[in-house]
């Protein structure tokens, strides 16, 4: 039996009526910040069962084919599913243009991916807060781009609230990985941000890489260790950051959620094992269907060789010779210890 989580979706309300709101009237938003195959859509499921939490989890939609049937968390099609519905209609009280193939909320100003995340989000080889400054100063000088920005800012806002709405929630979690969309979600005075970094066993990570994406054992620890760098240099930005660690989510999961939801600022809520006993709307990978138990994925211990083990622990003690200080250094001592 699924309980619902309120009747704030019912048609006879306005689409876009305020949800709860901080004592500013900002949106109180939590930003996930991690990488692929860290945990994170757990960690949706399990902070979406507090009442007083919503999410989407990916809230710039999930990239399907047109001819693609795609379906809800809550096994309707994405166009039947009565939550979105209830999103699209307030993304047309709003007057903005939504479908359900692109929401709109992507921080996107030109067609081509990679000039894209040039533009904004992650530049090719020069790296750190003023380089990233300049270009965004510059992007915003362009009148099309920074309208385009601006409308996708709206997009975000509208569909959080509408979230908030439809759930009777006070704080919106937005799942959406990358650190620069930080950035981004901070520019409008709408929003009252806080981040929580999830982190995953290196190994765990890496072999994860190499198993989706087919990369190699160099280049995903290279990938991993980039990812995780400028997570924390983005995320010092921020004076609400919140380390979680997904071994913690899975063995110590009550405290762990008693911290979050410390961390956001609701009452506590005790998780009774099952986060398919609630009502979910969430979009991401084939895990959003799976079982609603935690079962933590160490499967990384018998698919990886031990020159890869090798390779990726000796790359972990490089990084925390080379970059004494840094803050990585204390979750990689903290993975390579474990063992």
């Amino acid at each position: 039996m699924v309980r619902h989580r309120s009747d704030a979706g019912s048609t006879s309300q306005n689409p876009v009526a305020a949800s709860a709101a901080g004592g500013d009237g900002r949106l109180p938003v939590l930003f996930l910040a991690c990488s692929s195959f860290s945990g994170s859509t757990l960690l949706s499921f399990l902070l979406n069962t507090h009442p007083e939490i919503t999410t989407v989890g990916h809230t710039i939609g999930w990239r399907y084919t047109p001819g693609e049937r795609f379906y809800c968390s809550c096994s309707a099609l994405l166009e039947a599913c009565a939550f979105w519905r209830h999103v699209a209609d307030a993304f047309a009280a709003a007057g903005l243009p939504f479908s359900f193939h692109d929401f709109g909320t992507r921080y996107q100003i030109v067609g081509n991916d990679r000039l894209n995340r040039y533009l904004t989000a992650q530049l090719p080889r020069l790296r750190g807060d003023r380089v990233e400054a300049l270009r965004d100063r510059l992007v915003a000088a362009v009148p099309a781009w920074r309208r385009r920005l601006a409308l996708q800012d709206r997009a975000n806002e509208t569909l959080m609230r509408a979230a908030m709405a439809y759930s009777g929630a006070r704080v919106y979690v937005d799942n959406t990985h990358s650190p620069y969309r930080l950035w981004h979600l901070a520019r409008g005075p709408g929003l009252d941000l806080s981040v929580a970094y999830l982190v995953r066993d290196i190994r765990g990570t890496v072999y994860s890489y190499m198993k989706n994406h087919g990369w190699d054992v160099r280049n995903a620890t290279r990938i991993w260790l980039d990812e995780q760098a400028n997570i924390l240099r983005i995320g010092a930005r921020f004076p609400r950051f919140m380390t979680v660690h997904y071994d913690d989510l899975c063995e110590r999961t009550e405290d762990t959620l008693a911290a979050l939801h410390a961390f956001v600022g609701v009452a506590p809520h005790r998780f009774d094992g099952d986060f398919g006993a609630v009502e979910h709307h969430i979009l991401g990978n084939v895990m959003r269907f799976g079982a609603k138990r935690i079962a933590k994925d160490e499967r990384w211990r018998s698919a990886l060789d031990r020159r890869d083990i090798a390779y990726i622990e000796t790359a972990a003690r490089r990084f925390i010779a080379r970059r004494p200080g840094h803050p990585l250094g204390d979750i990689l001592r903290r993975h390579l210890n474990d063992d």
